[in-house]
C-alpha cells in the first residue's frame, strides 16, 4: 500500500513542480455558481483530491460566486443551504467532474444545486 502511495506521489511531482512556477499548467475553469433564489445561500464545493481544499461560499439572492482557484481539482459535490431557514435541498453530486457552471434553484423553499447547461 505504501509503495502505491509513494508511486502516486512520484507521478504527481512533475505536475507539482510545474504548478510551482505557474508555467505550462493546465487547469479547469474556476467553479461559478449562480443563485437564482429569492434568498441567500451558504454552501461548499467539495473536490476529489486530498491535494485540493474545499471552497465555502455565500451568495446573496439573485447573485453569483466564482472560486478564486481550482487547478486540476474535480468537483464531487456542491451543497447549498438557505441562510434564512438553514434548510438544504438536493446537492449536486458526481464521482468527479470538470464542469464549472452551476445553478442554485428554489425547490419549495429549499435551495438545490444542478449543473448549468446550454438549455437554461
Amino acid at each position: 500500500m505504501i509503495k502505491k502511495i509513494l508511486l502516486g506521489l512520484a507521478f504527481l511531482t512533475p505536475v507539482l513542480s510545474l504548478a510551482a512556477d505557474n508555467q505550462n499548467v493546465m487547469s479547469y475553469p474556476y467553479v461559478h455558481i449562480q443563485n437564482t433564489t429569492d434568498y441567500g445561500v451558504d454552501g461548499t464545493v467539495h473536490y476529489a483530491s486530498f491535494m485540493c481544499s474545499n471552497d465555502s461560499f455565500h451568495i446573496k439572492a439573485h447573485s453569483s460566486w466564482t472560486a478564486s482557484s481550482r487547478g486540476v481539482c474535480l468537483v464531487t459535490k456542491i451543497n447549498a443551504e438557505n441562510t434564512n431557514t438553514d434548510k438544504s435541498g438536493t446537492a449536486y453530486e458526481s464521482s468527479g467532474t470538470s464542469y464549472s457552471q452551476f445553478v442554485v434553484y428554489d425547490n419549495n423553499g429549499v435551495p438545490s444545486v444542478t449543473r448549468k447547461t446550454d438549455l437554461e
